[in-house]
C-alpha cells in the first residue's frame, strides 16, 4: 500500500499541471488524476508523471468529482491539490514526519495565494492532508469542504507547517471575473439547497468581484447575522458592507459596520486600513491615524508569517497603507 496519494481533479490544465506534479516528485507514492473533460494536453502530462488517470463526466459538482478521486486513492494518507497549486519544498520534511503517525489526523495547511495584480495576497488555512478512510467524503458542489466529514469520523484536526502555493488567483481582473462567473452558477445552486452563512459569504465575495455591490451586500448581511459563521469571515463581511456604504455616501452606516467588524475580529490589516479611511472622512483624525498604524503593524506580522488566524489572512502592499 502506498504511504501517500496525491488526489486531484483537473480540466484543461496543461499550463499548470506539470509544475504541480513536479512539486510532489519523490514524496507521492501514488498520483490519482481525475480528468473531467480536458481538450488539451492535460492527460498526456499526467501520464508522463506516472499518474493513474481516470475520466469522469462533469456534473457541476466539485465534491462528487473529488469523492470519485478519493475512491481511487489507496494511500494511507491523502494530499489533495489543484493543478494551479504547488507543494513548497520546505513542506516535505513535515509531511514525512506526519505520515509516521498512526492517528486519525486532518492537517490544516497554509495555502498561500500571491496577488501581483490586486496587491492583496492571502494566506488561508485548509485541511488538505489527512489519513485515508473510506468514510471520508467531501461536501458542497463548489468551495467543497472535507472538515465536517473528518470531525464526524472522530479525526483530530491539527495545525501543520505544510505550505501550498496557490497561483490560481494571481491573475488579471478580467480572468478573476471569469472564474467568479463560473462559480456563481454553482454557488447559487448550492445556496438554494443549503442557505448557510458560509455560502452566503462566498456569494457576497463572488458578486463583489463581479462589481455587483448591491447583491454582494445582501449576501454579506445574511452572512454576518448568522452566529455559526467564523468571526474572521464576519469581519470581512462587515468590511465589504462598510465599503459599500461609502460608495452609497452613507458615512454613518460605514462607521457602524467598521466598528462592528472590529468587534468580531480586530487583527485584519485591511479592515484597519478601511477604518482609517472611514474615520478620516468623518473627521475622527486621531482614530484614523491609530488605525493606519495598526494596519501597518499587523500587515508586517502577516508578511513574516506571524499572528495567523485559523481561517483567512489578507495582507496588503505596504505602499497602500503608507
Amino acid at each position: 500500500m502506498p504511504s501517500l496519494t496525491l488526489s486531484m481533479i483537473v480540466k484543461n490544465e496543461e499550463d499548470y499541471l506539470a509544475g504541480c506534479l513536479q512539486s510532489v516528485k519523490g514524496i507521492a507514492d501514488q498520483i490519482v488524476v481525475v480528468d473531467t473533460g480536458s481538450g488539451d494536453k492535460t492527460v498526456e502530462i499526467a501520464k508522463r508523471f506516472g499518474a493513474e488517470v481516470y475520466s469522469y463526466k462533469w456534473t457541476d459538482d466539485f465534491s462528487a468529482a473529488r469523492n470519485f478521486a478519493l475512491s481511487k486513492s489507496t494511500g494511507e494518507w491523502i494530499l489533495y491539490l489543484d493543478a494551479d497549486e504547488r507543494l513548497s519544498e520546505r513542506s516535505i520534511p513535515f509531511i514525512k514526519d506526519i505520515i509516521k503517525s498512526s492517528e486519525k489526523l486532518g492537517c490544516k495547511c497554509l495555502v498561500v495565494s500571491p496577488d501581483d495584480y490586486g496587491g492583496k495576497p492571502k494566506i488561508m488555512k485548509y485541511i488538505r492532508f489527512f489519513r485515508n478512510d473510506r468514510d471520508i467524503k467531501f461536501s458542497g458542489c463548489v468551495h467543497e469542504q472535507i472538515n465536517d466529514s473528518l470531525v464526524k469520523s472522530g479525526y483530530d484536526i491539527i495545525d501543520s507547517k505544510i505550505e501550498i502555493i496557490h497561483l490560481g488567483y494571481n491573475i488579471t481582473e478580467e480572468e478573476l471575473k471569469q472564474k467568479a462567473r463560473r462559480n456563481l452558477v454553482l454557488l447559487k445552486k448550492q445556496y438554494a439547497e443549503d442557505e448557510s452563512a458560509y455560502y452566503a459569504y462566498q456569494l457576497g465575495n463572488t458578486y463583489n468581484i463581479l462589481g455587483e455591490y448591491k447583491s454582494a451586500a445582501d449576501y454579506f448581511n445574511s452572512a454576518v447575522n448568522d452566529k455559526n459563521l467564523y468571526a474572521e469571515y464576519k469581519a470581512i463581511s462587515c468590511l465589504h458592507l462598510a465599503d459599500y456604504a461609502l460608495k452609497m455616501y452613507n458615512l454613518r452606516l460605514a462607521e457602524r459596520y467598521i466598528e462592528e467588524g472590529l468587534k468580531y475580529y480586530n487583527q485584519n490589516p485591511l479592515l484597519h486600513l478601511l477604518a482609517a479611511q472611514v474615520f478620516l472622512k468623518a473627521g475622527r483624525y486621531k482614530e484614523a491615524a491609530g488605525h493606519s498604524q495598526k494596519a501597518f503593524k499587523l500587515n508586517r506580522k502577516l508578511m513574516k508569517g506571524e499572528g495567523l488566524s485559523d481561517v483567512i489572512n489578507i495582507s496588503i502592499k505596504e505602499t497602500k497603507i503608507i
